[in-house]
């Protein structure tokens, strides 16, 4: 019971592999190498038990498999490595603040998420079973983002491409277009970025309305609209350079 660590003084440790569970508090842990988070003595990861997690390491961060990071709110850095490394770090959370180095690979289980990842290089990925709302302002040199709902309120910039996905089969409304996820015409001009996806495996329809020249206006190549029908209905749409995929 009770913290591991704090804010002010997180635990210093110089380890491989942690487990650790609180019934109260808070888990705030620093540490000078690599650190997997994985299952030990019966303990899965780590659970702070709807109380706040803090995990930094100065190389890679990574979760083995079964091993999951839970709290209200998970802050995730890998200060001169990649978060994600060996394959996407697991969390389960409704607050998510992610910086790396060298790549973000985060996979998430939760009905609501709001998320801030920023790494110096590399991809930022974050896949998560349910609605996703920016935190702060999104940075890398590519950008894939996966979710059933997105509210875009701060920048996605990278230098390459920006891709947003569902993590579930369902349709995207783009513009003024109707769907079980939306990308506003408001939401496009928050991306910055080499190129832009939208759709994928999981996106059954989407739908594009409305969407005008400075809506994309920060995108500086292609458009790519990808799933297994495409609309174009209402108000005209114009892009400077735009590839449609229907399967």
């Amino acid at each position: 019971t009770g913290a591991i660590g704090s804010a002010v003084n997180p635990l210093a440790t110089d380890i491989a592999n942690l487990a650790a569970r609180t019934s109260t508090g808070g888990v705030y842990v620093a540490d000078v190498s690599g650190l997997t988070i994985a299952s030990i003595g019966g303990v899965a990861g780590v659970d702070a038990a709807g109380a706040v997690v803090i995990l930094v390491a100065a190389g890679n961060l990574d979760t083995e498999a079964g091993a999951t990071i839970a709290g209200s709110s998970v802050a995730l850095a890998a200060g001169a490595g990649k978060i994600g490394g060996a394959g996407a770090v697991a969390t389960r959370t409704g607050m998510l603040i992610a910086a790396a180095d060298t790549g973000i690979d985060i996979a998430n289980t939760n009905a609501t998420l709001t998320a801030t990842l920023n790494s110096n290089s590399g991809m930022a990925r974050l896949t998560t079973t349910g609605q996703l709302f920016s935190g702060g302002a999104w940075s890398a040199d590519t950008i894939d983002l996966s979710a059933t709902g997105l509210i875009l309120t701060h920048a996605l910039t990278s230098t390459g491409e920006t891709a947003i996905r569902r993590s579930s089969a369902g349709t995207i409304g783009v513009g003024d277009g109707a769907g079980d996820m939306v990308v506003s015409g408001s939401e496009l001009q928050l991306i910055t970025a080499g190129s832009l996806t939208i759709g994928g495996a999981n996106t059954t329809a989407v739908t594009v309305d409305g969407v005008t020249n400075a809506d994309t206006a920060n995108i500086a190549g292609l458009v790519t609209l990808d799933a297994g029908e495409i609309t174009f209905s209402g108000a005209a749409s114009t892009f400077g350079s735009l590839q449609a995929d229907a399967a």
